[in-house]
């Protein structure tokens, strides 16, 4: 009698035990996230109900990087049409050039997720604010409170009406793309018309998604390269070459297939940290460009 109640309770246990094993599994497996490894990492998607897959019955946009066909007097400014990070740039722009030298990002408001956490944390940019926090999207920014500063604790349209800016820099969307792209693209126009409605005088860039290297690219049926072009190319659309501009960064952090060049990355999502300030001179370089 003895031996069989030991069974039964030895039995008992491993069932009870059986869901932390898989917890735990789920936790050091990264729980199928894109940016459950931090800054020099995409950001959680949406939880529960919310994650949808993509619609299959959108039509079908063009899923290539933006090309030649658009440009900067489009209001689109890419890593081609810049300088090399030297301090001087060819700006393609109309008007008094200004020189990458004559940008300081002192009265400015960056908005993102990790990836804009990481030029905070890493670019060496300085005087700006970010509200800016890891798995940030589109549809939080009405209803998080991100601590901004001097001013604590703040939601989006709290900080737009109680700071006026001068150039208001966004890059929202990679952790979007489980999501309807159609909600996606409704919810970021939204986004970008509450802030010129908040912030008339500012000038908007609206920055692109960086790609994710190929190996992830390959094997991920959402945080795929595919589905960030199409959303790049559908968020470039807002640009109107004059309150508006949309900057790519891409084509400084790709290899030559299109995907983040792997040797920049150790998660296949976001550069390390090294790499950022060389960022923060394609934004001197693109917002120099803009403005001229």
């Amino acid at each position: 009698m003895s031996i069989r109640k030991e069974n039964t309770t030895s039995i008992i246990f491993i069932i009870l035990s059986l869901p932390f094993v898989f917890l735990i599994a789920y936790i050091i497996s990264g729980g199928g996230t894109a940016d459950a490894q931090g800054p020099s990492v995409i950001d959680p998607p949406a939880t529960g109900d919310e994650v949808l897959a993509p619609d299959g019955d959108a039509p079908v946009e063009s899923t290539d990087p933006i090309g030649d066909t658009k440009g900067p007097s489009d209001g689109i400014i890419t890593g081609n049409d810049v300088g090399t990070g030297s301090g001087s740039s060819d700006n393609p722009g109309a008007g008094t050039a200004l020189s990458p030298d004559d940008i300081s990002f002192e009265n400015c408001l960056f908005i993102g997720d990790s990836r804009t956490v990481g030029i905070r944390d890493y670019s060496g940019i300085e005087g700006a604010d970010f509200f800016a926090d890891v798995g940030m999207s589109v549809f939080k920014t009405d209803s998080i409170k991100v601590s901004v500063g001097d001013m604590g604790k703040v939601t989006l349209q709290e900080l737009l009406s109680q700071k006026k800016y001068d150039r208001i820099y966004v890059m929202l969307g990679i952790n979007e793309l489980g999501y309807a792209f159609n909600d996606i693209v409704e919810q970021y126009t939204k986004l970008v018309e509450s802030i010129t409605a908040a912030q008339p005088d500012a000038t908007v860039f609206v920055m692109a998604n960086m790609h994710v290297a190929e190996s992830r690219s390959s094997t991920d049926s959402i945080y795929n390269n595919t589905n960030i072009n199409r959303l790049n190319n559908s968020i470039s659309e807002l640009a109107d070459g004059d309150k508006i501009f949309y900057l790519d960064v891409n084509p400084i952090f790709d290899d030559a297939g299109g995907a983040l060049d792997a040797s920049l990355t150790s998660d296949g999502t976001h550069i390390y940290g090294k790499h950022y300030p060389r960022w923060a001179q394609f934004l001197r370089e693109a917002t120099a460009a803009a403005l001229s």
